[in-house]
């Protein structure tokens, strides 16, 4: 593992990375996205780390929710689409309603630091 260049005043980087406990990993762009469980994923994200997810929904009403890492983002993608459906912030929640069986992609980015999140969803 990479420890870092030292430097006079600069601490070296830690020779183990927090993200290597992220089982979800490799997961960074769309067509590499690991499968969420029937009621959500749990993950950890680092400095610029990003985590695609696949999740297979039944037709119903689903609250969905982000929690944990400060800072993180969510985008949820429908089927076939390129452009997000909706975004949370940590913390946010929304409503989705979903017609037939579907598999949806959601993608988690942007906490400063490790932090871990969960993204849960709850039918309705």
């Amino acid at each position: 593992l990479w420890v870092g260049l030292l430097a006079p005043g600069v601490a070296p980087l830690p020779a183990v990375s927090p993200c290597l406990n992220d089982v979800h990993e490799p997961n960074p762009v769309r067509a590499r996205a690991a499968a969420a469980g029937p009621r959500g994923a749990a993950g950890r994200l680092c400095a610029d780390d990003v985590d695609w997810f696949v999740a297979d929904l039944r037709p119903g009403r689903y609250r969905v929710q982000l929690r944990g890492a400060p800072g993180a983002r969510l985008a949820w993608f429908r089927p076939r689409r390129r452009r997000p459906t909706f975004g949370l912030r940590a913390g946010q929640a929304r409503t989705l309603v979903v017609r037939a069986r579907e598999r949806h992609r959601f993608v988690v980015r942007g906490a400063p630091g490790a932090a871990d999140y969960v993204v849960a969803w709850q039918a309705q």
